[in-house]
């Protein structure tokens, strides 16, 4: 049971996760094996965890985008009828800009939804067995990086992406930029990242939280228990720029 992990338990699976309306959705790579939940939760193996998160936040009165996902067309047909375009079409469980594209009709969200659900294979392989379509928000893009121990949450970092139009893709990385804590921005998105964190029922492990700044303040993209970068590769850089400490 997840309740039960530790940070040496070997864990290959890509997802934890129990979708009753009082229990959560947590994901689970190498880099996050010490992410436990509020509930013991069974390894089904099951990829999609914005789908479910972003459902768990908005009971908790935290601001949540908009959306819908699934494997097949029909579950996201309303939605998609009834959204004010331009509209995210992306991957349920990938990395990266990985198969992200802004649609700004009906027609072109279908068909990039059975793109991806029939043709697409994932950066870091295999099929995209979910698709999930979402509100657009408007405004920065930042990511609160924190370490948690029963409970407590402590904030390693806070940036900025550098994301532009580029080779007919809407969200290629140029870059990621730290951003001071003491701006009206981190400290507006440290704490609602700490709410999501408890809401989700995340208590142990790294955390990677992706968040737009809206007009109206902070909205969750995406929430991952794990490292920044996945493998570890900013270990050292973090390092460097922080004075010794990382995730």
């Amino acid at each position: 049971m997840a309740s039960q992990m530790n940070m040496a338990d070997d864990i290959s699976s890509t997802s934890s996760f129990s979708h009753h309306e009082d229990e959560v959705v947590v994901m689970v790579t190498p880099y996050s094996t010490g992410c436990c939940v509020a509930r013991d939760i069974v390894n089904l193996g099951y990829k999609v965890i914005c789908l479910w998160n972003k459902e768990i936040i908005a009971k908790a009165g935290l601001r949540a985008c908009r959306q819908a996902g699934g494997s097949e067309f029909h579950q996201v047909e309303d939605f998609l009828k009834n959204e004010t375009y331009p509209v995210i079409v992306k991957p349920g469980d990938s990395a990266g800009s990985d198969g992200v594209k802004l649609c700004h009709t009906f027609e072109e969200a279908k068909k990039h939804f059975l793109y991806l659900s029939q043709e697409h294979e994932l950066v870091n392989g295999g099929a995209c067995e979910e698709v999930l379509c979402q509100e657009f928000l408007k405004g920065r893009e930042f990511v609160v990086d924190q370490v948690s121990f029963d409970g407590i949450h402590k904030t390693m970092m806070v940036w900025v992406y550098d994301k532009r139009n580029a080779n007919g893709a809407s969200f290629v990385y140029f870059g990621d930029i730290p951003f001071e804590s003491d701006t009206p921005e981190a400290k507006a998105l440290i704490p609602y990242a700490r709410n999501v964190l408890d809401a989700l029922g995340v208590k142990y492990g790294p955390s990677h939280g992706e968040f737009i700044m809206t007009a109206d303040g902070p909205c969750l993209v995406e929430m991952n228990c794990r490292c920044h970068g996945g493998d570890g590769i900013w270990e050292k850089m973090v390092s460097a720029m922080t004075g010794g400490y990382n995730q």
